[in-house]
């Protein structure tokens, strides 16, 4: 299951050999300017879903690997004391405080996102974080199966408990390359660099 352009709801897809498999997963990969360490993380969780051509819970797999490279992007970007609010043992940001300090203070919108022009529909902000007062205005004390959650249960629960989220890997590329814009335009711009 997987959006497709025009419709972000997830469509069932069909790939008739392995060559097909490859190519679509290729689709998702990270511009080669981040930070290689990051690079390497993100591609991980990429080789995860292209051995679900063999075994679908590796996909799972790579969702969990796709939200720990994630994570750590928005530590190396946000993570420093006067940015994202840190937990009260004085330790590394949390990836709901992450993902609101980039909301909040570095402007991330939908529209910035390329996988919101690719497939159009409903707000990826939305899902990616819930303020409490949006959890109130909902009316329920559960968590929404957002971005956080679906972390928080695949890091500390049963990863292989529910489907795969259609598009996670794009969504997880397009917010790192958002928060490494900036890297990744010097690099681009720097003086001998080949393009």
């Amino acid at each position: 299951m997987w959006p497709r352009p025009g419709n972000p709801g997830p469509v069932y897809l069909t790939f008739s050999d392995l060559a097909k498999w490859r190519v679509f997963i290729a689709e998702f990969d990270l511009d080669p300017l981040v930070p290689q360490m990051m690079w390497e993380k993100y591609r991980r969780a990429q080789k995860l879903y292209y051995l679900g051509w063999i075994d679908g819970d590796c996909i799972k797999a790579g969702e969990l690997a796709a939200l720990v490279a994630l994570e750590l992007a928005l530590i190396d970007r946000y993570g420093a004391s006067d940015q994202a609010k840190r937990p009260r043992n004085g330790g590394r940001p949390m990836l709901a405080s992450l993902i609101t300090y980039v909301v909040e203070e570095d402007g991330l919108t939908d529209d910035q996102l390329p996988i919101f022009h690719r497939y159009g529909g409903g707000s990826i902000i939305r899902n990616l974080r819930e303020t409490r007062d949006e959890r109130n205005a909902r009316g329920s004390n559960l968590p929404p199966m957002n971005l956080v959650e679906r972390r928080n249960r695949g890091a500390h629960g049963d990863p292989f408990d529910n489907m795969p989220a259609a598009g996670l890997i794009e969504v997880v590329r397009d917010l790192i390359e958002y928060a490494y814009r900036n890297f990744i335009s010097e690099r681009r711009n720097a003086p001998g660099y080949p393009g």
